[in-house]
């Protein structure tokens, strides 16, 4: 990205948990690029201990002209990833020129439904917990609200 003919924007995220508003450390934060059809994965990065991942240099698009018509944005989705947390992805995503662009995301606590603890191996385990986080959250843009 380094490329001077493409302007590029910032963009830093910050993830709290949506209960406690607590900073949530190992969030696995992937940067995909959209314009049209096409998509390109354009960066992985990780929360550290006080929450923050960033910030990272990103292909930006400029806004219309008054006057012109609306053209297409180059905008990114945001996928959030924790053990522990409902996955979240949020869509449209804008980084603009020279700009630093701050998102927050709200991970929200998957609930505690262990279901019936069996004892093997020397531990109690919980074979109806749901420890692989796939319950996903989708969050439009026109439901985004402020970022």
């Amino acid at each position: 990205m380094d490329n001077p003919t493409i302007p590029t924007g910032r963009l830093i995220i910050k993830a709290k948990s949506g209960t406690v508003d607590f900073p949530v450390e190992g969030v696995m934060i992937t940067l995909t690029s959209e314009l049209g059809e096409n998509s390109t994965v354009e960066s992985v990065i990780y929360t550290d201990a006080s929450g923050i991942a960033g910030p990272v240099t990103l292909p930006s698009s400029g806004l219309p002209l008054p006057g012109e018509e609306k053209k297409d944005l180059l905008s990114y989705i945001v996928e959030a990833d924790k053990g522990g947390y409902y996955s979240l992805i949020r869509y449209g995503i804008n980084i603009f020129p020279d700009t630093t662009t701050i998102l927050n995301l709200f991970m929200i606590p998957l609930p505690i439904n262990l279901g019936t603890g069996l004892y093997e191996n020397g531990q109690v385990v919980f074979p109806d917990a749901d420890e692989n986080g796939g319950n996903t959250i989708y969050i439009r843009p026109e439901r985004q609200g402020n970022t």
